[in-house]
């Protein structure tokens, strides 16, 4: 995943915070994967159908573009953004 903020397609994402609410356990394929410029990738459990991924970037970002690199795609899925206040 990769969150641009400007032309110069800086990529805040990279090494951020993240957390995700159900992750294969092998250590491949764990949260941390999907932000890490890396070969390997975030998965879910196979079954899980409802899976939540979030990126912390510690301070207020303005994004203007969010890229998915999908391994394998997603069948739904929704962006929401949020700050620690609300």
């Amino acid at each position: 995943m990769t969150a641009v903020a400007s032309a110069e397609l800086e990529d805040l994402a990279y090494n951020q915070y993240v957390e995700a609410s159900s992750t294969i356990n092998d250590g491949q394929h764990v949260a941390k994967r999907a932000v890490d410029r890396g070969e390997s990738y975030w998965a879910s459990a196979p079954g899980y159908s409802d899976a939540k991924y979030a990126v912390f970037f510690g301070e207020m970002k303005t994004i203007k573009e969010i890229k998915i690199k999908w391994q394998y795609p997603a069948k739904d899925f929704e962006v929401q953004g949020w700050t620690q206040d609300g």
